[in-house]
């Protein structure tokens, strides 16, 4: 999966082709953010303790400290979001118009095979997930900081504590990469059966009137019935999946605070910690054992992301979707007449020309006129 990852950076990064001060710029700001982060919590435990002591001066100090330092975050988040927007719709439109660009090459048979849908996800739903995918991993760098620092923080207060959260942490990594497998699974075949139905709703659209004029709408709404249960179907599927794979991680993040929480009341018996650390170690301890969700987070984006990219590159390529081949002459100005000899043209079976012969003269307009407009 990371192999993979790797790989489809590279692809996605020609598209954010003068975007890397900003992507510099977003990624100190992050920087910004995580210090921030990171030491708040230290102050949040004195100021506990100077409750506890019922030191008023010590907690007006630590308030204002306190105040400030969340403005400064403030600040730099305000500055982020700004920042990942503006890369995200640079890049967005630039695959947005690469792929409208490969649409149109493609072969009228493809087309017909497959039907919009499938181009109309890649064009909108894909696109935007390899555009976003460098303000989500930005968001992922800071959480890794962050989480970096709370576990430094916690090895210098309690060796025990640190050991015991290093090791909830390679169990949580390993269920939930077991969790990703399964969900993934199930997505693949999700978008497939979710392309179709899309794709058979647009030709229903476009071509209502001619299904009224057939007289061909119980059919029509029968097959596409069928097909929205079976899309809904698998849709619920993998909410249900969701919801159990959600279940037994959040069952796992409860009993490691539980088991960290015993830890801690041990190490105070015995002397080992103290009030003030035992609370700063409980603090820091949060942001580790919400590594769950971080886990489950990235797991999740780098899925999609890799999928979309796999299905973004299928329509960029010729070898799912065959597209035309056309010629490098190119005619600035035609002169002269034009003249059909004999031409004929059919659709599938169904013969449109025969044997047509006529000539335009230089000059002039002449417009065919049939059934269809």
């Amino acid at each position: 999966m990371m192999k993979e990852l790797f790989s489809n950076l590279k692809f996605t990064s020609k598209y954010i082709k003068g975007q890397r001060f900003k992507i510099f710029l977003l990624c100190l700001l992050d920087i910004l953010r995580v210090v921030v982060s990171t030491i708040f919590p230290i102050y949040y435990s004195k100021v506990v303790v100077s409750i506890t002591d019922n030191d008023l001066k010590q907690i007006f100090l630590l308030a204002i400290l306190m105040l400030i330092i969340n403005t400064f975050g403030l600040i730099f988040n305000h500055f982020s979001m700004i920042i990942s927007k503006s890369i995200y719709n640079k890049a967005f439109s630039n695959i947005q118009t690469n792929i409208g660009h490969e649409v149109l090459r493609l072969k009228d048979e493809t087309i017909k095979e497959y039907g919009t849908g499938v181009f109309i996800e890649r064009i909108v739903r894909d696109s935007s997930k390899l555009a976003n995918i460098f303000n989500d991993l930005s968001d992922q760098l800071s959480y890794i900081m962050m989480f970096i620092g709370s576990l430094v923080v916690i090895f210098v207060t309690s060796n025990l504590a640190f050991l015991y959260l290093i090791l909830g942490i390679i169990l949580s990594y390993f269920v939930i990469s077991y969790n990703t497998k399964r969900i993934n699974k199930e997505d693949k075949k999700f978008r497939k059966v979710n392309e179709k139905t899309l794709g058979f709703f647009n030709e229903m659209v476009r071509g209502a009137r001619d299904v009224k004029m057939l007289n061909s709408e119980k059919s029509f709404i029968s097959n596409f019935k069928n097909q929205v249960l079976n899309t809904n179907n698998l849709r619920y599927k993998i909410r249900v999946l969701n919801r159990n794979c959600n279940l037994e991680e959040n069952c796992l993040a409860d009993s490691v605070q539980f088991v960290l929480l015993l830890i801690i009341a041990l190490l105070l018996l015995n002397g080992s910690l103290v009030p003030v650390t035992a609370i700063i170690v409980w603090t820091y301890s949060n942001n580790i054992t919400d590594i769950n969700y971080f886990f489950s987070d990235f797991m999740t984006m780098v899925r999609d992301f890799n999928l979309s990219s796999e299905r973004v590159k299928e329509l960029l390529g010729n070898k799912v979707f065959k597209k035309e081949e056309f010629g490098s002459t190119h005619l600035n100005r035609v002169e002269g007449n034009f003249e059909f000899k004999n031409v004929s043209f059919k659709y599938d079976k169904k013969k449109v020309l025969d044997k047509l012969s006529f000539k335009v003269k230089a000059n002039t307009t002449v417009a065919f006129v049939g059934k269809s407009g």
